[in-house]
């Protein structure tokens, strides 16, 4: 005679379960911009430069708008 085993799944999430999941997405997300973050101050190039450069765009800006006739 065969006998078939059963076994169930218990599907149901614990609340205690899902706050452990939300709270992992929620430090990986958190973490995530933290690095992009700092990664980007500690990358960031000269800021009198990037400034000078700014400045100089927008001159040129301005230049350009004023030869189609628009005063700025």
């Amino acid at each position: 005679m065969m006998t078939s085993l059963q076994v169930t799944w218990d599907s149901s999430l614990s609340l205690r379960q899902v706050l452990l999941i939300i709270g992992s997405l929620l430090f990986i997300f958190v973490a995530y911009f933290a690095v992009r973050i700092l990664y980007g101050l500690l990358t960031f190039p000269d800021r009198p430069k990037a400034l000078a450069e700014l400045e100089r765009d927008l001159a040129e800006a301005k230049k350009f708008l004023r030869s189609k006739g628009i005063q700025m």
